[in-house]
């Protein structure tokens, strides 16, 4: 009979998310937000500011991280509308 211990060690873990701060200064990443801002001619889509850009996820990456660095699931926002995206997020759930 095997043991509990054998059978957790062979099982297959989930692969790790890596932390925002490591995502953020990947390379990837930073390629991935410089095709986004260009796109949007670096101005929010929302509001249409040059100040303070940030690039959004539209789809969450709990769940999508095939996504993360597809440009057709990002967008330019500026930190207030970023913030309000994410406040109407929340309230909606």
């Amino acid at each position: 009979m095997k043991k509990i211990k054998d059978i957790f060690h062979k099982r297959k873990r989930p692969k790790k998310i890596p932390s925002a701060q490591s995502y953020r200064s990947s390379l990837k990443y930073k390629e991935f937000r410089q095709k986004v801002l260009k796109r949007d001619g670096h101005k929010c889509r929302k509001c249409s500011t040059k100040n303070k850009l940030t690039v959004h996820h539209i789809k969450n990456l709990s769940g999508n991280q095939g996504l993360a660095y597809d440009t057709k699931n990002g967008i330019t926002l500026c930190r207030k509308c970023h913030d309000l995206r994410h406040h109407i997020e929340r309230v909606k759930v």
